[in-house]
């Protein structure tokens, strides 16, 4: 009977440990189920720290963290690049081990502490890997992005970044769930919790609770001082989603937006496989002067030793402004980008213009560097695959209000978009089928002057900090124990 139980136990963890990721994926676009972001890890928790035996209580956050990271990837990518790709094929089993190695102690540690590291240890942890994994392959999946459709929570951002906002989620998971194993070690009878338990403090468990429900009042509070409606001058932006990214289509989706008083227009990442400024210049010279438009083209030239993906700016006089080389290729699919060269940034008559490139807009640091050098408004050529046409547009809001400024997402046929600088979507065209369209819209231009444009990451520093700080804690521990 008693290894029907333990079998029974162990059963009943490793699903509530699946439900987590789960629930973790469902509050992500495009299910947009936010609650699910502030509750996701209590099943694994409680499966980890109630259910499990010792010996093998690991494996719940093993199972939750890098099923999750699963779910993510399966949800994000074409199967066939997924396949090609090494890195993407292994992350999954990679990330399952990592957590089932590095949370081997968690539970004896947590227990020798009565708990009282619970909820700070286990955010902590959850953001400084999330910083790590954001400088290596850029934010996308972050828990932040759970709150898309809730404004006010998410304006705090212009603060405390986009590693405040998980921060924040990640310290109610587990307030929430220290809670509820507080609350099932007072009002439960031994099974099928182990016998080797040690008892959560309640009093512990609801100061932290209480706590974090006044936090999240003030954050919600905050974010509905900072959430205005700008004041600034407007301008007349388009992104040219063109389906079939030739230059006849690209340029008389050009001149429709002209006519509809665009001054600034956009074209996709890679629109052209050719230097504009190289070859057929005088025919984009003359589309700018002739519609009286700054055009900002991507094109993509492909050389020996690798491709260079760039951005150049037109000038309604047919003058080439300059070009930006895209920052963050996607290496692990093997693209390349050879010309980054800093984050330059154009004056026109709507605003200071800066430029970034499709994948930037998932690592933090681009559309900041360019506001850093004074842009008010981003253009963002991209070209993503069908996948992302329900998911990737929310990056746009989130960098915008990360640096209010206001985001031009021109895609070739999946998810063009024009953002203002707290984040609205102004215009949307977005198709998993892939369609051709004309995104425009009177957008104000930015102020950048948020806190985030100066601080940086430094919500993700900190938890980083506090990560290494809680791997060192127990072996300092033991060393102390035996020296004294």
């Amino acid at each position: 009977m008693a290894k029907l139980k333990l079998v029974l136990r162990i059963i009943i963890g490793l699903l509530l440990a699946a439900l987590s990721a789960g629930l973790l994926l469902l509050a992500l676009p495009p299910f947009g189920l936010w609650p699910c972001a502030l509750i996701g890890l209590a099943p694994m928790l409680f499966a980890q720290y109630r259910l499990l035996p010792l010996r093998v209580a690991n494996l719940a956050p093993a199972i939750g963290i890098g099923g999750f990271i699963g779910l993510v990837i399966l949800s994000h990518f074409p199967t066939a690049m997924i396949d090609a790709s090494p890195f993407l094929k292994f992350l999954t089993p990679g990330v399952m081990l990592i957590v089932y190695l590095t949370e081997s102690g968690s539970r004896r540690f947590h227990e020798r502490t009565h708990f009282k590291w619970f909820v700070l240890e286990g955010a902590a942890i959850w953001v400084g890997i999330e910083l790590i994994r954001g400088l290596i392959v850029g934010t996308g999946g972050f828990i932040g992005y759970a709150f898309y459709q809730v404004p006010v929570v998410v304006q705090p951002i212009s603060i405390f970044g986009i590693y405040g906002l998980s921060l924040l989620a990640m310290l109610i998971n587990y307030a929430l769930s220290l809670l509820v194993i507080a609350l099932y070690d007072r009002y439960t009878a031994a099974w099928p919790t182990p016998p080797d338990r040690i008892t959560a403090p309640l009093p512990v468990a609801r100061r932290w609770s209480i706590g974090l429900g006044i936090i999240a009042l003030i954050w919600i509070v905050l974010g509905a001082v900072l959430y205005q409606t700008p004041t600034t001058p407007r301008v007349t932006v388009a992104a040219i989603q063109p389906y079939q990214p030739t230059v006849p289509n690209l340029a008389r989706g050009t001149r429709n937006a002209a006519r509809k008083g665009a001054q600034i227009v956009v074209w996709p990442e890679g629109a052209l496989n050719y230097d504009p400024r190289q070859r057929n210049n005088d025919v984009f010279q003359r589309l700018a002067q002739e519609n009286n438009v700054y055009l900002v083209i991507g094109f993509g030239l492909r050389a020996p030793e690798g491709l260079y993906n760039q951005v150049v700016v037109v000038s309604p006089q047919g003058e080439f402004l300059g070009t930006y080389g895209k920052a963050h290729p996607v290496s692990y699919v093997g693209e390349t980008s050879l010309a980054h060269h800093g984050y330059p940034v154009f004056d026109t008559p709507g605003g200071k213009l800066g430029t970034i490139i499709c994948y930037d807009l998932t690592y933090a640091d681009t559309a900041r560097g360019a506001v850093r050098n004074g842009a008010q408004i981003i253009a963002a050529p991209s070209n993503d695959w069908p996948e992302l046409y329900d998911k990737e547009y929310v990056m746009p809001m989130y960098r915008a209000i990360e640096n209010r400024v206001a985001l031009i997402k021109a895609d070739t046929q999946f998810d063009s978009v024009i953002v203002d600088p707290y984040g609205r979507i102004l215009s949307l065209a977005s198709s998993a089928q892939g369609k051709e369209a004309l995104v425009m819209a009177d957008v104000p231009i930015g102020t950048g002057n948020s806190p985030q444009v100066f601080l940086g990451d430094w919500v993700g520093w900190l938890c980083l900090i506090g990560l290494i700080g809680f791997m060192l804690a127990g072996p300092i521990e033991k060393l102390w124990k035996r020296t004294h």
